[in-house]
């Protein structure tokens, strides 16, 4: 099945169909998973790679997937960064105007790939600096999913 997909992609891509090409290179990508799962031992990374892309954006087709995920994942480590801020404060019986527009806007700053260790001008503790270090690697991995499933008619 999967070569069978692969063909189909190609016979697309040469018509110019991009929306039917767009389907069947996700079709080729998950059975080349799903073939590559029967043996994870040797193809650890590709596999790992493939799974990521389907669930981030669907092998591309899903953009919005995609910035759901950005979303969900940023304010999950956003917020286990800022708990292990001493100087920051969370929670219920902090619940303000004020308080509110302090966190949304660190947050899209936590966002950014490239932003400062002590963007939130507290000094950061070593659990801060490793939840720092992983939300870079995602935000980076997911804003790279995010611009090429939002390019996918833009190809070529």
């Amino acid at each position: 099945m999967e070569e069978l997909y692969n063909q189909l992609y190609l016979a697309m891509q040469k018509q110019g169909n991009r929306a039917q090409e767009i389907i069947y290179h996700a079709e080729y990508l998950e059975w080349h998973r799903k073939k590559l799962s029967k043996h994870p031992g040797r193809n650890l990374g590709s596999l790992a790679s493939l799974c990521f892309h389907k669930y981030s954006t669907m092998h591309g087709k899903s953009w919005l997937l995609g910035v759901a995920w950005l979303i969900g994942l940023g304010a999950t480590l956003y917020f286990c960064c800022a708990i292990s801020l001493d100087e920051i404060h969370l929670g219920f019986t902090y619940l303000s105007w004020d308080n509110f527009c302090f966190h949304t806007r660190y947050f899209f700053e936590f966002l950014v790939p490239t932003h400062k260790i002590d963007f939130m001008s507290a000094k950061p503790g070593d659990g801060a600096v490793i939840v720092d270090f992983i939300n870079r690697l995602v935000v980076g991995l997911l804003l790279y999913q995010i611009i090429a499933a939002f390019r996918r008619f833009g190809k070529k």
